[in-house]
């Protein structure tokens, strides 16, 4: 259902039939190449997949020579809000995969007074608590 939402959300009035087999492959290549993991996942890249065909539609109607000035600006208007509508889509795929908001901590000064213990470095704490077999 996703793949075919994909392929019906492109423009395809302006070429031929290879051209359309070239779109729709791309398309197609371009949802697997994002490669969701599940539901949420899939309707995220079906989302991105068809954001990025109509901006590149909106920037190649800009482009025509006879275009005027309105239309132009228009189009070019238009592809810029799908263009960041690519990237919050992005940024919400990322986030459902967990890879935005992980912090860094730099620390920069330590003191250790006498008596006092410190770590530096990454601490990982063992599955089995400590309690390994001896």
């Amino acid at each position: 259902m996703i793949a075919n939402q994909v392929v019906q959300s492109l423009w395809l009035a302006h070429t031929d039939k290879e051209g359309r087999d070239q779109l729709q492959s791309a398309a197609l290549a371009t949802l697997v190449s994002i490669a969701p993991k599940d539901e949420i996942e899939g309707m995220l890249a079906a989302q991105m997949v068809a954001a990025h065909a109509a901006s590149m539609e909106c920037y190649r109607r800009a482009m025509i020579s006879e275009q005027s000035h309105e239309g132009r600006q228009s189009n070019l208007s238009h592809a810029g809000k799908l263009s960041r509508t690519y990237v919050q889509l992005l940024e919400a795929l990322n986030r459902h995969r967990g890879k935005i908001g992980q912090q860094k901590v730099t620390v920069e000064h330590v003191h250790v007074h006498a008596g006092g213990q410190a770590v530096v470095g990454t601490v990982e704490t063992p599955l089995d608590g400590g309690r390994g077999s001896r």
